[in-house]
């Protein structure tokens, strides 16, 4: 369907095909990979207005929406095409940023300049890591002739030639910088609307020092560990020097927190850097955690203690290590401040690393403000950077919401097979992309229950280990709610829709939770009664405080052996008895199966870790940093966790369950 205004002509072009070449050759392809539509170029409030003649000598062809884009170059960027006829080669397509800022670009990943002009104040987005171009299927090859009638064939021409010269300088006329940027950020949150964050950068502390870098995320994130070892690297992720193409900026969020409704949140202590493109090709944030206070502090000093420092580095590695969906940490260091809690603490900050930090609460800042256009803009960024293959859905919205139920559901699953206790999940705290994130007065269980709580402001038990599943629930129903005004135009159907998705959320998580726990216990085939078989062995290590780690990994060492090493897992349980009917019964089940023995074991090695970040191990670690200044035990337990579902027999210790006087009952947020 073709539109018309200010008399050019608008034609929308639905089928592509890929072109080999782009525009700057191998390295400089444009990063167009879906959809390539023309539209004409709509006012907003977070878009200027642009108009022929804005660019001396151009005319704008188009606004390109990338919503639906290759979600690792160009997320929710949307762009005007200008074409211009006066430039040497003739004519050039530039690709202009939305927010048209002032700022000069500040490394070649952000922007790139045509030669011969002064490009002043705008900004061509040129990313050196860009897919193939993807044009119109009517448009492709070398011809543009009469039989194509559209009004900008000759933009479609330059979008087929191979290569344009580029300066050397940018848009101060400073020679612009090599490629060997820290951090090569390539940012996308940054360019939507700023009613979606502050601008602000971290406030510097005293005395940085480093106490951990994880090399090997390092590495994957394709950065330097040397570099982000050295002085600049260490002040850097301290917050005391903001690196070249950096961005940083407070987000803006809601939530519900233990049912309780707050309209603002927000970063109180953390400042997302920017976002850069990780060796698979998938784009990650880059946040410090402890940064100082922001307009969201709400009257707290921005900190962050070592205590929960490490404690977050500890148990978002493991969980990494564990394969359980996660936020990782690149790097924690020291501050040389002491902070003020209950005493007064070091000071430290956490590196944090996620595919996003968009959570169901920011959806639920905007909703509750009545934003429709916000929330349009922000589920159209969410689709294109974490969800494009639900672009084309008939109604998008309600297919992102299915697939963030999905993902939700796959990890709680998860949480629940290891036994996981987030112990804060509030809205604020549930991840869109599916990560666990948000590591306050989480804990791993020793001995099984199901109401087992460790966070001391969970007075109530609100987030017990046997409600996460619920509690996943009632937040994505918090979710569903803000996308409603866009699912369908009429709000009865897509209330109806979005419920409905919502009820679908029970037999994802059983689904997800039934295969993994068969795994646990060595079942491979699925079969009638496996569910009450595995609830059974639940309730009687409930029933007998057996150690919840301990009693899968051993059974995973029994199952090919004789009932008498029944022995091993039944030393676990007050009444050995208890486990010894139940074996009966499993032995009985495990026979019917087609696998080997060995092949059963070795699953069920996969899935039974013999080392967990043990609650008692942390507050070692905890006490002899903060007391001792003693970083030899975090180093040792990282160590440990790196290989959890691996026997490691000079670590036993690790494995073992708290004595009595090592119990740990309570956790605590560190705020």
């Amino acid at each position: 369907m073709d539109e018309q205004t200010d008399g050019i002509i608008w034609r929308r072009c639905e089928n592509f095909t890929t072109v080999d070449r782009g525009l700057f050759g191998d390295k400089k392809a444009l990063g167009l990979n879906a959809r390539f539509r023309f539209y004409r170029y709509e006012r907003g409030d977070f878009f200027k207005p642009h108009t022929d003649g804005a660019w001396p000598g151009s005319r704008a062809i188009g606004r390109q929406l990338i919503p639906n884009a290759y979600p690792d170059r160009f997320s929710q960027m949307s762009v005007l095409l200008f074409l211009s006829d006066d430039f040497e080669g003739g004519d050039t397509l530039f690709l202009v940023s939305k927010n048209n800022s002032s700022r000069p670009a500040r490394n070649q990943d952000e922007a790139e300049w045509v030669p011969g002009k002064d490009t002043g104040r705008w900004r061509a987005l040129f990313p050196s890591r860009a897919p193939p171009l993807t044009l119109p299927t009517q448009f492709r090859g070398n011809r543009f002739g009469s039989e194509v009638h559209h009004p900008n064939r000759h933009a479609l021409r330059a979008l087929a030639r191979p290569r344009v010269s580029l300066n050397s300088t940018n848009a101060t006329g400073r020679p612009r910088k090599p490629m060997t940027a820290l951090f090569p950020f390539d940012n996308s949150y940054a360019r939507l609307p700023d009613r979606f964050f502050v601008r602000l950068p971290p406030t510097p502390v005293a005395e940085p020092g480093l106490i951990q870098l994880n090399e090997g995320l390092a590495f994957h994130l394709g950065l330097s560990p040397e570099r982000l070892k050295t002085a600049e690297g260490i002040e850097i992720l301290a917050g005391n020097r903001v690196p070249d193409g950096a961005e940083p900026l407070a987000m803006a969020y809601a939530g519900f927190q233990f049912g309780g409704w707050v309209s603002q949140l927000g970063d109180g202590r953390a400042i997302l850097l920017g976002e850069l493109i990780d060796r698979d090709g998938v784009r990650r944030d880059i946040q410090l955690k402890g940064a100082g206070p922001t307009p969201f502090s709400r009257g707290g000093d921005g900190r962050a203690g070592v205590g929960p420092v490490l404690r977050e580095y500890i148990v978002s590695e493991a969980m990494a290590r564990l394969g359980i969906a996660t936020t990782r940490s690149l790097a924690a260091v020291t501050t040389g401040e002491q902070i003020a809690r209950e005493t007064l603490l070091p000071g430290a900050v956490l590196t944090r690393v996620a595919q996003s930090h968009i959570r169901v609460g920011t959806f639920q800042f905007f909703a509750a403000r009545k934003d429709v256009e916000a929330l349009r803009v922000l589920a159209d960024h969410v689709i294109a950077r974490h969800y494009p293959e639900v672009s084309q859905a008939d109604k998008p919205y309600l297919a992102m919401l299915t697939a963030v139920i999905d993902r939700q559901a796959e990890l709680i699953a998860g949480w629940q097979r290891i036994g996981f206790i987030h112990g804060v999940m509030n809205t604020d705290n549930t991840s869109i992309v599916g990560e666990t994130i948000d590591y306050g007065p989480c804990a791993f269980m020793d001995s099984f229950h199901p109401d087992t709580v460790f966070s001391s402001i969970d007075h109530r038990g609100r987030y017990a280990y046997g409600n996460q599943p619920a509690i996943a629930q009632w937040n994505l129903a918090g979710f569903a709610q803000t996308l409603v005004p866009l699912i369908d135009d009429d709000g009865e159907t897509a209330s109806a829709l979005a419920d409905e998705a919502i009820q679908g959320f029970v037999g994802r998580f059983e689904s997800f939770y039934r295969t993994g726990m068969r795994h646990k216990i060595g079942l491979a085939e699925e079969r009638e009664g496996d569910v009450a078989l595995f609830r059974d062995l639940l309730t009687r290590m409930a029933n007998n405080k057996a150690d919840f780690t301990l009693t899968f990994r051993r059974l995973s060492d029994i199952a090919d052996e004789n009932p008498v090493a029944n022995e091993r897992v039944s030393t676990l349980f007050e009444n050995p008895a208890a486990f010894d009917e139940w074996a009966v019964r499993w032995r009985k089940r495990l026979a019917g199966e087609s696998q080997s023995a060995a092949e059963r074991r070795s699953i069920m090695r996969s899935v039974n870790p013999a080392f967990i970040p043990r609650n008692h191990l942390i507050e070692e670690v905890i006490m002899a940093a903060v007391e001792e200044s003693d970083l030899t035990p975090f180093g040792r337990l990282i160590e440990v966790l790196e290989s959890p579902y691996e026997d490691q027999p000079a670590k036993e210790r690790y494995a073992a369950p708290p004595k009595p006087e090592e119990i740990v009952h309570q956790t605590f947020c560190g705020t």
